[in-house]
């Protein structure tokens, strides 16, 4: 097995497990409110928007190459809070990996319809994905603490790295 997977995987179901609860702790009422902080989105749309990523890297991973900017964006997801936790359920069962097997990430930066690549691998994806799904949920807990009042456990929205540095420095 590999050290750095395995390290990986065990804060991404960390992260997973946070986003699962907190789908269970709200209701769509809360999960499909537009809100300004958001730039006039939902929380919804950011949850979906997470679980896009993880379902794109595992919908194309035996492929041997992802292209992010193919994702489904299901509106489905969007609106349902229940059917978002049971997605991201789903996702969470999926993570397992043995090897750090070698991809080819497709993308796309300008209107030329032009598509490039890069040479990447899981274990690299999976980092790219736990940065950006602890992005979107650090957006999703300001907006939940500071319009709704909704109290979080220490480390939610937050880098297990900055969840350290606020301990050794004895900060909330």
């Amino acid at each position: 097995m590999n050290q750095n997977l395995d390290i990986l995987i065990k804060d991404h179901r960390r992260l997973l497990n946070q986003i699962i609860n907190l789908l269970n702790d709200i209701n769509n009422e809360l999960y499909t409110n537009y809100n300004d902080f958001l730039m006039n989105h939902t929380i919804g749309e950011h949850f979906r928007h997470i679980y896009d990523f993880y379902y794109q890297f595992f919908e194309c991973l035996n492929l041997g190459y992802i292209d992010y900017d193919t994702r489904l964006r299901d509106n489905k997801l969007e609106t349902d809070h229940i059917v978002m936790m049971k997605s991201f359920s789903q996702i969470k069962e999926k993570l397992s990996f043995k090897n750090n097997k070698k991809l080819n990430i497709y993308y796309q930066l300008d209107n030329s319809k032009i598509s490039n690549s890069v040479d990447s691998n899981i274990e690299r994806e999976l980092l790219f994905i736990h940065s950006h799904t602890l992005h979107h949920l650090a957006m999703i807990r300001g907006v939940l603490e500071s319009k709704f009042n909704f109290k979080f456990n220490n480390d939610f929205g937050f880098a297990s790295s900055t969840s350290l540095h606020k301990e050794i420095n004895n900060r909330k």
